[in-house]
């Protein structure tokens, strides 16, 4: 549920990184802003704290349902810096009956 909801509404752009294009991708500064604003709609804290909201994400993060624009897993810290860059994995393709 409260995955469904960060998908729906962190809403990916394009961003440019090191004069590279990143299509469908967000920073995280701002996924983290986003969790913290989905946890306190949710009703489940009072006032949820941004560690909170960063240790999720790192959950998302070690859980492969998030990666880095690159698709690597190997830091499964989330960075809530502006220069890092996320997206959603892409889905496996089917093959073809």
């Amino acid at each position: 549920m409260i995955f469904a909801t960060f998908h729906s509404s962190i809403s990916p752009k394009t961003n440019i990184k090191m004069f590279k294009i990143c299509n469908n991708s967000f920073t995280g500064a701002k996924a983290v802003a986003e969790m913290q604003t989905i946890l306190s709609s949710l009703g489940w804290f009072d006032s949820p704290t941004y560690h909170q909201a960063k240790l999720l994400l790192d959950k998302f993060l070690s859980s492969h349902m998030i990666e880095d624009v690159h698709g690597k897993w190997k830091n499964k810290k989330m960075s809530n810096s502006r220069r890092k860059l996320y997206r959603f994995p892409p889905l496996p393709q089917q093959p073809f009956e």
